[in-house]
């Protein structure tokens, strides 16, 4: 993806924007995605929340019900080269698969996040060392 972000298609998508001046290559590493935090890549997180991986388009569509149109789904496949479902971030995956109501990835997220929250606090009312006076 990053050879097809070039400063020049960066400079023209920009340039009626009523933003001031952004260096392009500061445009480049928002577009680009999160590798270098430490943020995975959409089918390592697909897997570390235990979901399948996605090797296609016709295997995105049946797992994760999505209603994203074919066509765009496979221009999202030739914009990511080869290994493509590989070499797309979390955020992207994890939008596609969103329809009327958060995908597989997000939903496992959002309840990997409160069962932690609900675990760390003491005084959640559902937790038995919680002794209320």
């Amino acid at each position: 993806m990053v050879g097809f972000l070039s400063s020049y298609s960066i400079q023209r998508f920009f340039k009626n924007s009523c933003l001031p001046p952004i260096p392009v290559r500061r445009i480049r590493s928002w577009l680009v995605g999160d590798a270098c935090a430490g943020i995975p890549d959409y089918n390592t997180a697909r897997e570390a929340f235990g979901l399948t991986r996605i090797n296609s388009v016709e295997e995105f569509v049946s797992l994760t019900g999505t209603h994203t149109p074919v066509e765009d789904l496979k221009l999202m496949e030739r914009m990511h080269g080869e290994d493509p479902w590989s070499h797309m971030d979390v955020w992207t995956g994890g939008l596609l698969e969103t329809s009327y109501r958060p995908g597989p990835l997000f939903r496992a997220i959002i309840k990997d996040q409160f069962t932690r929250i609900r675990d760390a606090d003491r005084f959640w009312f559902e937790n038995k060392l919680w002794n209320p006076v």
